[in-house]
């Protein structure tokens, strides 16, 4: 029955998200099989609580997107209860297991929502590209880019940043402590590998060298999507590694004010899986701008060519297109194009657009005068070692004053023109 395995684990009850709880296999059958012949018939606190673990734990296992219902619960139970029940049962469920109730929004109290996100991440939905995974490899790539001492308020930042596009369940200040702390545990797993080995071969490696690794994560990670997930956020660390063709810089004219570029490198590399959606039958393709992008520069035209473990990147329009004005807050947005087609669009690392509000970014030396002060900032969106330098944009972003000093470390005097001071 459900309140035997609810009582069963009355000790460990301590307010710990549902999803700490790691139900096995057979606890999770085993609650299912009791709902199914006993929640009909008793909804007590241990009926109640035995009911949203398991809610909680179907969601994470099952849940594949789309619309939030109640049936996709009832029907697994092949049971049919009206939703003042299942919300009854659900409040209840929380409040025995001391979890906070279920979650507010305009548009209601979120019953489904706080049980979806009190499973932990969705495995099925890790298997796509955007959404919980591309928050996740953004957030590794965030803390890759400060390095290892990156400050918790910056990251808990980081985090909000990332979430803001998932279920209102995922955007509360308990999940992006969550996220901050299973990023950490990715990065710190990738630096434990051996530098010169293969994304991919990190998981095999960790898995002979440290057997009981995915117990100690603070995420579950079980499931082919939660191995493409990995996999994916092994690479961010190994695409440091690899130029980019297009970089965000901040050039200070001669009124002193700092504006944003983007300066077009004449050739470099990109990494296979920037690419991963072009047939292999494709050898050479293009990529253009496409909208704030080519508005700003229309003629931008990179060429490039299949190589083994990634492609070549060459700059083939004219030097006008060396270096352009282009404001932070467009993304730096690119198709591809071979044979007359458009094949896909492609998002280059560091080419989202850089918001004032996300805090502190990274930037590094470019250029100095002969007085020592800086003339010239390139965007660090990897972590590397020429004394990056936070510093913490005005609203404006583009059009800042101050004076960064060489040698410094930090900004001297970051001001948004206009404004208030913003020094880091």
């Amino acid at each position: 029955m459900p309140m035997d395995f609810a009582a069963s684990i009355g000790d460990e009850i301590d307010g710990r998200p549902l999803h700490l709880y790691r139900l096995s296999e057979r606890r999770f059958d085993e609650l299912e099989i009791g709902l199914r012949s006993g929640l009909g018939r008793s909804r007590d606190g241990e009926t109640a609580a035995a009911f949203v673990l398991w809610a909680a734990e179907h969601y994470r296992r099952n849940f594949a997107g789309g619309s939030f219902s109640w049936a996709f619960l009832t029907d697994e139970l092949g049971l049919s209860l009206d939703q003042a029940t299942l919300r009854d049962l659900t409040a209840r469920g929380l409040r025995k297991l001391r979890r906070p109730p279920p979650r507010s929004s305009d548009a209601g109290v979120q019953y489904l929502r706080t049980l979806a996100a009190e499973g932990g991440l969705p495995v099925r939905l890790l298997a796509n590209e955007g959404g919980y995974r591309a928050a996740l490899v953004g957030l590794v790539a965030d803390l890759e880019r400060f390095g290892a001492g990156c400050p918790e308020e910056q990251a808990l930042a980081f985090a909000r940043r990332r979430a803001e596009r998932l279920p209102m369940g995922y955007r509360t200040e308990e999940f992006h402590g969550l996220f901050v702390q299973f990023a950490r545990e990715l990065v710190d797993l990738r630096g434990r590998a051996p530098r010169d080995l293969a994304a991919a071969d990190v998981e095999s490696w960790l898995d002979r060298a440290e057997p009981a690794w995915r117990e100690r994560l603070t995420l579950r990670f079980d499931g082919d999507a939660a191995r493409a997930l990995f996999a994916e956020a092994m690479t961010v660390r190994a695409g440091g590694e690899v130029d980019e063709p297009l970089g965000r810089q901040l050039v200070r004219d001669e009124d002193g004010a700092w504006r944003a570029f983007v300066d077009v490198a004449p050739a470099t590399r990109l990494p296979a899986r920037l690419m991963d959606g072009i047939d292999a039958a494709y050898r050479r393709v293009r990529l253009a701008p496409t909208g704030a992008l080519a508005a700003a520069c229309p003629d931008l035209m990179l060429a490039l060519d299949r190589e083994e473990g990634g492609w070549s990147a060459t700059r083939i329009s004219g030097r006008r297109t060396a270096r352009f004005p282009f404001p932070l807050s467009a993304p730096i947005e690119l198709l591809a194009m071979a044979d007359g087609r458009l094949l896909q669009p492609v998002s280059l690392p560091g080419g989202g657009a850089v918001d004032p509000a996300e805090g502190l970014t990274l930037w590094t030396l470019a250029e100095s005068g002969d007085d020592g002060a800086a003339r010239r900032l390139a965007w660090a969106r990897q972590r590397i070692s020429a004394d990056p330098r936070p510093v913490r944009l005005g609203a404006r972003g583009s059009e800042c004053a101050g004076d960064l000093q060489r040698g410094s470390g930090r900004p001297a005097g970051w001001r948004e023109r206009g404004g208030p001071a913003s020094a880091a």
